[in-house]
């Protein structure tokens, strides 16, 4: 037996057309039966620093807040946007489009609730806010719940399953469930808020490791573990992992774009 070392070398020009920044998706944790499933997407343009760290988003980093001027702004780090509700019936989707050079976190005001409906004549949708509790709706039915500080609570996945987050006092997921019976315990930082382990019965325990802001290690429960290196400014440059699979990046840092990605598979030969 054997092992080839097969490497890809990905351009700017072959990652797609609009490739500027490099973004990479995992899932750390899928179960169809139960219909629980944790993806981790990594963008270099992210300024998110979430439940797994700076650049790294997941579906917990979905917040809303309040805006100065009275409206709600609902920030979907996922998918780099953030969208505005009024009072009346307007809505503004926003790009994220700072230049993110010095790739400083976003610091948000501090969130002060907003009582009444808040209205999208762009796409149907409407927050409101009745009991200490934020629901978005979309198509006339509950899609997303967050806490009176903005934290999300609850959402309703594309299948229809409906997952719900119990977060302690400091806001951290400390649970999470679906209505098929999943449920999950979740460890967090007390300081940093970052998730530290996710513990699924029956299957063993997720860890993650951080240096300063920065995800490094990921250990999954059958022993496959991950270890990924940073530039100064948060650009993910390398991740590895025990079976072989290494991916690299390399930058242009004034810029703020990608210049080229390698990916290195090692495969066995059973000849």
């Amino acid at each position: 037996m054997k092992t080839i070392a097969t490497t890809l070398l990905l351009t700017l020009s072959t990652l797609n057309a609009n490739a500027t920044k490099y973004v990479r998706s995992w899932s750390d944790l899928e179960d169809a039966n139960l219909g629980i499933a944790l993806e981790r997407t990594y963008s270099s343009h992210s300024l998110t620093n979430g439940s797994f760290g700076f650049g790294w988003c997941s579906e917990l980093d979905t917040t809303i807040e309040s805006t100065r001027d009275g409206r709600l702004k609902l920030k979907n780090c996922l998918n780099d946007s953030e969208t505005v509700f009024s009072p009346q019936a307007t809505t503004t989707t926003l790009a994220l489009a700072n230049s993110r050079r010095e790739k400083k976190a976003d610091r948000s005001p501090a969130f002060s609730p907003r009582v009444g409906a808040f209205f999208s004549s762009e796409n149907g949708e409407q927050v409101d806010f009745k009991k200490g509790i934020y629901t978005q709706y979309r198509f006339g039915s509950p899609f997303r719940k967050f806490d009176q500080t903005g934290r999300l609570i609850e959402w309703r996945a594309a299948n229809g399953i409906v997952h719900r987050v119990k977060r302690n006092v400091y806001g951290h997921p400390v649970f999470w469930s679906t209505n098929r019976g999943a449920r999950v315990s979740i460890q967090a930082d007390a300081n940093t808020g970052r998730i530290t382990s996710i513990n699924i019965p029956g299957r063993g325990t997720l860890r993650y490791q951080y240096v300063g802001e920065n995800l490094v290690y990921i250990a999954q429960p059958g022993g496959l573990e991950f270890n990924i290196l940073y530039d100064d400014l948060h650009n993910l440059t390398q991740i590895s992992s025990t079976e072989g699979f290494l991916e690299s990046v390399r930058y242009d840092k004034l810029r703020d774009e990608v210049l080229s990605v390698e990916k290195r598979v090692v495969a066995k030969d059973l000849q």
